[in-house]
């Protein structure tokens, strides 16, 4: 059936997804629009923008698309009627914040006018997931930099969930394809982030990641611990991290329950995971795992965010500011996140969630 034959009651029952359009002087906005616009979405999620409208126009400008931006308050969400207007034209649906407009932004450009309005955009987002009006939030990637000019109290989106929600316990999942990959220490210098490394921290890690699990309809999960050191070390060759935080927290994971395996050298543990040999893969630091999914897929990777009171989806990409405004950045990765926001979302307390 096409999409200009569905009834209105056919699009009531697809979840709202909130969608932060990210940095406007990044390619946030360029697939945030493009992804409202997609079939795929359409088929199965009401996707609401959030942004100002000068960016989205922006945005529309640099693809060359013609689309009706439709503006709504910001405690009504969307409505089920067409995604076409009578001329044809797509119909785009978006909440904007409040407040003044953000003066100027260039494309490629951090500074504290785009960070403000990424901030303004991510914060509505959040705030209209935790109303109701939206299942789960989606979200197109912020500049760290413009963040901090616009001084923002968070580096980043985990952090800056944290903060939004008063979680304690803020993790991020990558899945690629059967892949899944958490991560132990993500924005961290890759000193700091070995220096950081503890027994504690890993089985922390490993618990809730095996909760998580579950609660996607993962029974009894397996998950593999990936070495820092090549070959895991070779016992003790090649680094003590293995012998002293790696393997010790293996044991102590096991002897709670938690199914954890390894450490097993970074090399090869993704690709067994991928295989089906593990449920998930626990990532040292950020690279590691980041490495490992782009490389598989790197378009087709979603990152998830657990320890929320709903489910956040995101890109695995940056904010690409060497092709912003250009009007060529591909949006299967936005795509895929509200997707997968909007197939996930409403599931998320429900512990029989299939993840597929």
């Amino acid at each position: 059936m096409s999409l200009a034959a569905e009834t209105d009651d056919e699009r009531k029952t697809r979840p709202i997804v909130a969608v932060s359009t990210g940095d406007p002087a990044g390619v946030g906005p360029e697939v945030a629009v493009a992804a409202a616009c997609s079939e795929t979405v359409l088929r199965q999620v009401r996707p609401l923008l959030v942004g100002h409208r000068q960016h989205l126009l922006g945005a529309c400008e640099a693809r060359g698309m013609q689309v009706e931006l439709v503006r709504c308050r910001a405690d009504e969400g969307t409505d089920p009627c067409s995604n076409h207007n009578e001329q044809g034209m797509p119909v785009v649906r978006y909440v904007q914040p409040v407040g003044p407009a953000p003066g100027p932004v260039r494309p490629g450009e951090a500074t504290a006018q785009a960070g403000a309005a990424a901030r303004g955009a991510f914060e509505l987002g959040v705030r209209l997931v935790r109303e109701g009006v939206a299942s789960a939030l989606a979200t197109a990637p912020l500049d760290k930099r413009s963040l901090r000019m616009a001084g923002a109290p968070y580096i980043d989106h985990t952090s800056g969930l944290a903060q939004l929600t008063g979680a304690d316990s803020v993790r991020t999942m990558f899945r690629t394809g059967s892949l899944r990959i958490f991560f132990v220490t993500r924005h961290l210098p890759l000193r700091e982030a070995i220096d950081v490394l503890s027994v504690e921290m890993i089985v922390k890690m490993a618990a809730a990641a095996g909760e998580d699990l579950c609660r996607l309809g993962i029974s009894n999960p397996q998950i593999a611990l990936a070495a820092l050191n090549p070959h895991a070390s070779d016992g003790g060759l090649m680094g003590t991290e293995e012998g002293d935080i790696l393997s010790p927290a293996v044991d102590r994971a096991r002897g709670l329950g938690i199914q954890l395996h390894g450490p097993i050298p970074a090399d090869a543990v993704f690709h067994l995971a991928q295989q089906g040999q593990f449920d998930a893969v626990l990532s040292l630091y950020h690279d590691q795992g980041h490495i490992a999914a782009k490389t598989l897929d790197f378009y087709g990777t979603v990152s998830f965010t657990f320890g929320l009171d709903f489910l956040r989806t995101s890109v695995d990409h940056g904010t690409a500011m060497d092709i912003a405004g250009r009007g060529i950045a591909d949006s299967t990765s936005m795509v895929n996140a509200v997707v997968s926001a909007g197939r996930f979302g409403r599931l998320w307390r429900a512990p029989s969630a299939d993840m597929g």
